[in-house]
């Protein structure tokens, strides 16, 4: 009987020369699949933090772009309204925390003016949803202008200004 030939398969078997077995496949591949899930999970969790980040920016930049806008609003003669931003919509109602109040000059002399404290109510929510994305609160001063003026009254140079 004969030996295998040179060159043939089943020969290099033989002499020490050997290839990869089915068992240690399907180790290799285990392992690979295992490392696999975990690289996904470990993807998948960043991603989901990236998003929550993303999603607390945008809302805080809706937050100060709000508060700057309504910053200009006086609450006194606009109580409450609703504005449009890209992305978002903004809507506020305001109350009175104090009572209006003349505005006095150092002697005591009053001032063509009323100022009082609201409480201001914002809610922010995006664009074509019925739920409120995010609501805050904020204080801001309103006034109103006895001599017809529409803006804050002028303590510019006045010592002693004091509210009654």
């Amino acid at each position: 009987m004969r030996g295998p030939r040179p060159g043939h398969p089943r020969g290099r078997w033989r002499h020490g020369v050997r290839g990869v077995a089915l068992l240690e496949m399907l180790v290799a591949l285990t392992v690979l699949a295992t490392a696999g899930a975990i690289l996904f999970g470990w993807v998948f969790q960043s991603s989901v933090q990236l998003q929550r980040l993303n999603n607390q920016q945008l809302l805080a930049l809706a937050q100060l772009q709000a508060l700057q806008f309504v910053g200009g609003v006086n609450p006194a003669i606009t109580p409450q309204g609703r504005q449009a931003f890209v992305g978002f919509v903004l809507n506020w109602e305001a109350s009175a925390r104090t009572p209006m109040r003349q505005v006095l000059d150092g002697r005591d002399g009053p001032l063509p003016s009323q100022i009082a404290i609201f409480d201001v109510r914002l809610t922010l929510r995006r664009e074509g949803e019925a739920n409120p994305w995010h609501e805050f609160k904020t204080q801001l001063p309103g006034w109103r202008s006895d001599a017809g003026g529409g803006g804050p009254p002028s303590l510019i140079g006045i010592s002693g200004v004091t509210a009654k």
